[in-house]
């Protein structure tokens, strides 16, 4: 779900797409196109497929496929990235990361930069039509706004708002180094209205054009060919070398910058 360009970029996966308890999910596939500015083609593209407790993250702009797995069998909330390029993987524990973003938001609260500030503890004014389904979060250094359609299935919302919640701070901790915080709150408001996003705008300070916008693609059913991608990926997941975070990442940056 989600694919940064920029560091900026990050904040905006947020609606890209929207599990605390092992709650089972309704099968849900969910197709994310950014857009850069006057660019009619994707700059990029993720597929995110949940089926039963676990999530399966595609990427289209790298070899990296990030699967999400709830607390199971005595085993915490945890990721596991393939890498499909090396047929490496390793695995990730939620906690871990939420411990990393006590540290991050402390290190924005004491920054001189007002974004960084923004990004650790942001402030929105919030609000959403019922009518159309626009939820806006106009904030003094980012704002959202999101075209929506409404989510009847409780337990689905609660999947989709876990998974997203875990994989923005993920995201976070391999490849950006802001908080995730403006996200989180976007999650937040998606959730509480029942809503999934179908378009979503982000805009840099007081811009009137986005910086970045999105469509969602959304289906409540998975093909053949998205079930093949879960087998193939579980296959990979078993047989693939473990390796520490550490050389995961290190080694991901080094064909990131090729």
């Amino acid at each position: 779900m989600l694919c940064p360009i920029k560091p900026l970029s990050a904040l905006f996966a947020a609606a890209s797409l929207l599990l605390a308890s092992v709650a089972v999910a309704a099968d849900l596939r969910i197709e994310t196109r950014v857009y850069a500015p006057e660019e009619e083609a994707p700059v990029c593209r993720s597929v995110t497929l949940f089926s039963g407790a676990a999530v399966y993250d595609f990427r289209e702009d790298r070899p990296v496929v990030t699967i999400f797995r709830a607390a199971a069998a005595g085993k915490p909330e945890r990721f596991t990235l393939l890498d499909t390029q090396r047929q490496v993987r390793t695995e990730i524990e939620v906690s871990k990361i939420d411990h990393a973003m006590v540290s991050l938001r402390k290190w924005a609260a004491q920054s001189g930069d007002a974004f960084l500030r923004f990004a650790g503890d942001p402030v929105f004014t919030e609000s959403f039509d019922e009518e159309t389904g626009e939820l806006q979060l106009i904030g003094d250094q980012l704002s959202y706004r999101l075209v929506t359609v409404p989510m009847e299935d409780e337990m689905t919302r609660l999947a989709v708002r876990r998974f997203l919640d875990s994989f923005t701070k993920l995201q976070t901790l391999l490849e950006t180094s802001l908080p995730p915080d403006p996200r989180l709150r976007v999650n937040e408001a998606l959730f509480v209205h029942g809503v999934m996003p179908v378009e979503t705008k982000l805009f840099s300070g007081k811009q009137d054009k986005p910086s970045l916008r999105a469509e969602h693609l959304t289906a409540p059913l998975l093909s053949k060919r998205d079930r093949a991608r879960i087998d193939d990926a579980i296959d990979k997941m078993a047989s693939y070398r473990q390796v520490s975070n550490e050389e995961f990442r290190s080694a991901g940056v080094q064909t990131a910058a090729k």
